[in-house]
């Protein structure tokens, strides 16, 4: 989780992590953009405040670049452009001011100032447009100060706080409630005098500085002080204080913030419930809860467990027996309780484990909360209680830190010690139990007799990790009792319901699961009502964080319960059928959007599927491979859009494997999709043969669209292995077929495979004239990736042509769009084009440093063809500075990777500079071996070298010439002629 901070020098956090986000002007730009959290920010407005009212002439542009750095360093996709301006889109605990402002209306004042490092952006002291956030936020800091100090003293630590006190009286004479708050601290000190004299030194510091006496209720405190007032006495200790709440045998961990929210809601509520699934914590944190609030009920806390009860009639006796009332002379049990609570002061009672009781339980709070009114109530159930005022605080299991932290605080209790657990370990179980208290303990137990290793094998089993009798109640001593208790309340349709949302391994809609469970078994007007109990018993979570429509989830453990079931109904089959065809239809819903005006809600729609999407590729895989590759075809633009198209590939060459019997046609799509993923990533050796097979299957089938797909594929998987003249032939013909079939998308796409042919042929006019007729048909599509792709690609034509300010503006207007688009890959590539704009112009720092920045982002996704090309331009960098074995490191990098993409075309260049080096280290042999086998290789391709590229080649020659002597040099020309693909790979492989 990213986390920004203010309340110290502008800080950025990425999971505890320091980000560095640049220099001063930079770090001021998103020092401006916080001051407005989730607020559009004007570019006008952030100019003028970042420049503090002079900007310079550049300064548009200047700001582009700031933000688009912030992009690109900030962890998450949390920057965008809104209109005229800018927004950051900060979560609500994303901000330390955020966080500490909910603190402070918490009243949890010691948390609140932890979260200060220093005065508010006091790396940027001159950010003139924070003045006032500075001076709100001091202000606030002063109160909570005020505030915790205060605290202190009523819970009796009094002498603790006079040194403290006495400091900021010095510091801040002024500020009034630190005097009165000096001068109780004294006085419950037994320091009367002491308390008399802060009182006079405060008196004549205002007269003098203001001319005034000072507040009423200082003046007053002194009165009291002087005539030994006994409410000033100091408060009753802890151990004296009523109540019954339970001494807890392990430590508490996490849910600090959540505690110090949760008493803030308690302050403005009487009725307040907390509601989660079993094992999600709820009883502990009321007890926390509770410890944590008991300065304000002076009649103590009190808990009342109602697991033990099994008709509501007991309640009221239950009651009486946990707050020590006396209902023997009472007309019944309640009236007692009622009564007795009457008398007291004000106390909190916490109603536990609610469910089972529900309407009972209700009943009786709403008696004591209208007959009793100094008492407030804190229930826990896995439902809510149903009844009027009752605010309902969903109990939700603990994020990541804090579930990792309680691995690690059960695991060291467990294995006596500290065990032998990784971090990642620790972090992927508790992935996998879906942060949920109870199933993290139960994990944890089992080092006793397991490895940690062990563990991560064993977790399907966590329903049934047991834990000893003594540590908990008979329905906690394994998950499964825990689940089993809230299954056993459902009416039998709504367990039914239950299993069979067990397919969807994460959170799913209200259409998924009508059509889903509609179709096996349970009639469609009544999963709504299904979902709504099961969301009131706690067994589904509904996400609050999901756009509608709604969203729901079973937590893991509730929903390996969930599949169980459903194993035992032997519907299971039906079931994930059921489940696979629904995705496989809203993929290819979304997936006809992906190029077009709304490509990016479709992708975020797909992305948002894509736990549920995997479980039915899997599923479709093992069971039935023609779903499987209609699912693949289906999921092909999608991949190539994420830049996953190794995860395609694998998926398809598993069915493959499988030698499916499924229709003609159907394979040939799958064959198609395989080749057109195989082909954008460079992977020509494995796309030609699938590619040549789709399209004489589509030939034999009369099928011009597929062949035109197939096309596509075939021509673009030939470029890239720099079989050109094949390739333009395969393009040439699917143009023609895409023309006469006006499908643009297509042509598009058929273009920009034809503009890559054109320039690895060097013919780069031509290849300038198919990306502007590219660049046009996506944009009349709408489709801003398509347009940016091409953008790219008309910018490396028009460097080739001289044009450099022109290519550098498209890079750019390209870059733009992919910023907007959060397509960090696709920056990648525009980084590696600007890089090599620079190294063609000679500046060499700047296009190493764009290189390594691109190199992230290629490796990342997988993109060998562009990786091989970037350690090829490091190379030439590391020749040019004199680092010849870094650059004969870079190239063998290079060439292996080429060499395993069957790109032979793009390995003689390769060979051409390690040949250039071989002339620097005085190995002309070699140079001559390897300038001959490059020359070879592109007679044998049809792939002509660059003039730029032939003049460096022929000096390389000459100078090995000059070296050899004529005779030496046409034998070592002739070895290198002769050698195969293989030979010569390894003998430039061996020159590094």
């Amino acid at each position: 989780m990213i986390r920004f901070g203010i309340l110290g020098p502008l800080e950025v956090r990425d999971d505890g992590q320091i980000v560095d986000v640049g220099g001063p002007r930079q770090r001021t730009v998103l020092a401006r953009l916080l001051l407005d959290p989730g607020r559009v920010v004007s570019a006008d407005r952030l100019i003028e405040d970042v420049w503090n009212g002079h900007p310079p002439r550049s300064a548009a542009k200047t700001l582009q670049k700031y933000i688009w750095q912030l992009r690109t360093v900030l962890p998450d996709p949390v920057l965008h452009t809104r209109g005229a301006g800018y927004l950051l889109d900060v979560d609500v605990d994303g901000l330390d001011a955020r966080i500490f402002e909910r603190l402070l209306d918490a009243h949890d004042y010691s948390a609140a100032l932890e979260l200060w490092r220093g005065d508010v952006l006091s790396d940027l002291p001159n950010l003139a447009c924070a003045e006032a956030e500075r001076a709100r936020l001091n202000e606030l800091r002063m109160f909570a100060i005020e505030s915790r100090l205060g605290d202190d003293l009523a819970a009796g630590r009094h002498a603790e706080a006079v040194g403290e006190l006495s400091e900021l009286v010095a510091e801040h004479p002024l500020r009034e409630r630190f005097t009165s708050l000096l001068m109780l601290a004294l006085y419950r000190s037994g320091r009367q005098v002491e308390a008399l004299q802060a009182f006079d030194r405060h008196r004549q510091k205002l007269l003098d500085q203001l001319g005034v006496d000072p507040a009423v209720d200082v003046r007053s405190l002194q009165g009291a002080i002087l005539r030994h007032d006994p409410g000033l006495k100091p408060p009753v200790p802890d151990d004296e204080r009523a109540g019954n709440l339970p001494l807890m045998l392990s430590s508490f961990v996490g849910r600090i913030d959540e505690i110090a929210s949760a008493a803030g809601v308690l302050g403005k509520h009487r009725l307040v419930t907390f509601i989660g699934p079993g094992g999600v914590g709820k009883t502990r944190l009321a007890v926390e809860l509770g410890k944590h609030v008991a300065e304000r009920f002076p009649g103590g806390v009190w808990l009342v467990d109602l697991a033990g009860v099994q008709t509501a009639d007991v309640i009221p006796m239950t009651l009486a027996s946990a707050l020590t009332i006396d209902a023997r002379h009472a007309p019944d049990e309640l009236t007692a309780v009622t009564a007795g609570l009457g008398q007291r002061p004000p106390c909190l009672v916490i109603l536990d484990n609610c469910e089972h009781v529900a309407e009972g339980a209700a009943a009786a709070a709403m008696n004591l909360l209208r007959n009793a009114k100094q008492v407030r109530i804190l229930a826990t159930s896995r439902r809510s209680l149903g009844v009027d005022g009752e605010f309902v605080r969903p109990v939700r299991p603990l994020p990541d830190d804090d579930a990792t932290a309680l691995f690690a605080e059960r695991a060291r209790l467990a294995a006596g010690g500290d065990p032998d657990v990784s971090p990642e370990v620790a972090q992927e179980v508790c992935r996998r139990v879906d942060g949920l208290p109870l199933a993290i303990e139960l994990v944890a137990s089992q080092l006793r007799v397991l490895h940690a290793d062990e563990l991560i094998d064993r977790l399907a089993d966590t329903l049934t990790f047991h834990r000893p009798a003594a540590n908990a109640s008979p329905r906690q001593h394994t998950l499964a009792d825990t689940v089993q208790w809230s299954h056993d309340l459902l009416p039998q349709a709504v367990r039914d319901t239950f299993a069979r949302l067990g397919v969807f391994v994460s959170s799913f809609t209200l259409h998924a699961a009508e059509t889903v469970c509609g179709h096996t078994g349970t009639a469609v007007a009544d999963v709504l009502g299904h979902i709504a109990t099961l969301v009131d018993h706690s067994l589904l979570v509904r996400d609050d964080a999901a756009a509608a429509p709604s969203r729901y989830r079973l937590l893991e453990p509730l929903r390996l319960f969930a599949v169980a079931r459903l194993t035992e109904t032997g519907r299971a089959h039906h079931v994930h059928r059921a489940h696979a065809e629904f995705f496989l239809a809203a993929v290819g819903e979304h997936a006809d959007r992906l190029y077009g005006p709304r490509e990016m809600r479709a992708r975020a729609d797909i992305e948002g599927e894509e736990p549920n999407i995997h479980a039915a590729l899997d599923w479709a895989r093992d069971h039935d491979p023609a779903l499987a590759l209609r699912f693949a075809i289906a999921l092909r633009p999608y991949w190539e859009m994420r830049w996953r198209e190794r995860y395609g590939l694998g998926y398809l060459e598993s069915v493959f494997d499988r030698d499916p019997e499924v229709p003609d046609d159907l394979l040939a799509w799958a064959l198609t999709a395989f080749a057109a993923m195989a082909a954008g990533p460079g992977e020509a050796r494995r796309a030609i043969p699938r590619a040549v097979q789709a399209v004489d299957a589509f030939r034999r089938l009369g099928d011009p669209r597929g062949l035109c797909e197939a096309l596509t594929a075939l021509g673009a998987a030939l470029g890239n292995q720099g079989r050109l003249d094949e390739a333009d032939a395969a393009l040439t013909e699917g143009l023609s077929l895409s023309r006469r079939l006006h499908d643009d998308r297509m042509t598009a796409r058929l273009l920009h495979a034809a503009d890559f042919v054109a320039r690895r042929r060097g013919e780069h006019a031509r290849a300038a004239h198919l990306s502007r007729e590219e660049v046009a048909l996506w944009r009349g599509l709408g489709s801003r990736r398509g347009e940016a792709t091409a953008l790219r690609c008309l910018a490396v034509s028009m460097h080739h042509l001289g044009d450099g300010a022109e290519a550098t503006a498209l890079c750019h207007r390209a870059r733009d769009v992919w910023a907007s688009l959060d397509d960090s890959a696709a920056i990648a590539h525009v980084q590696a084009t600007l890089a090599d704009f620079a190294l063609a112009s000679g500046s060499l720092t700047e296009a190493a440093r764009q290189y390594d920045a691109a190199l992230v982002g290629l490796r990342a996704v997988g993109d060998r063809r562009c990786t091989a090309s970037t350690y090829k331009n490091l190379a030439a960098i590391a020749a040019h500075r004199g680092e010849n074995r870094r650059a004969a490191t870079l190239f063998a990098k290079s060439i292996g990777l080429r060499h395993d993409l069957g790109d032979e075309a793009g390995l003689a260049e390769l060979f051409d500079g390690l040949a250039h080096l071989a002339v620097l280290d005085g190995r002309a042999d070699d140079a001559a071996t390897l300038g001959a086998a490059a020359a070879a290789l592109r007679d044998r391709t049809g792939v002509a070298a660059s003039v730029e590229e032939s003049e460096a080649a022929g000096r390389t020659l000459s100078a090995a010439e000059a070296e050899l002597g004529a005779q030496r040099f046409a034998a070592s020309c002739l070895r290198g002629q002769s050698m195969s693909m293989a030979e010569v790979v390894d003998f430039a492989l061996g020159q590094s």
